[in-house]
């Protein structure tokens, strides 16, 4: 009886260590990735301000606008916000390098499995979606 409890425990632990060995992305997927995070944080940003700029002269006509204004800052003062803000600012870096652990986990296995069979046309479609923002959104804006 123990004998088998050896071999399966040898096994699991064989398993587990086989399953944490996950493929890791090339650096020129790496790059690319990263370059097209950027380009999309940029675009993200910029359309902010964009909606910003257009909305805010519509909503200084509007009393709604005054009284959420004062309850924001109203919030903005109290401790509790203030505790929970700096919880999930702290919670934000302490995940930050799991999260990036997960991603090139994720990179990996792309480039390894799906990137063969999808890339090609992943990569047609992310230019295609690149050459469309630059002709609505011209790079110098943005």
């Amino acid at each position: 009886m123990s004998g088998k409890l050896v071999v399966a425990v040898i096994l699991a632990l064989q398993v587990t260590a086989s399953v944490c060995e996950l493929p890791q992305p090339s650096p020129e997927l790496v790059d690319k990735y990263t370059d097209l995070k950027d380009s999309v944080y940029k675009l993200l940003a910029y359309a902010g301000i964009r909606a910003k700029e257009a909305l805010e002269p519509l909503a200084q006509h509007l009393p709604q606008s005054q009284a959420a204004k004062e309850y924001v800052e109203e919030l903005q003062g109290k401790p509790h916000v203030q505790s929970v803000v700096k919880v999930a600012t702290g919670a934000a870096g302490e995940l930050a390098p799991l999260v990036d652990k997960v991603r090139m986990a994720g990179l990996g296995l792309y480039e390894t499995y799906a990137r063969p069979y999808v890339g090609t046309y992943l990569d047609q479609g992310v230019t295609a979606i690149k050459d469309f923002v630059k002709n609505v959104l011209p790079a110098e804006e943005h």
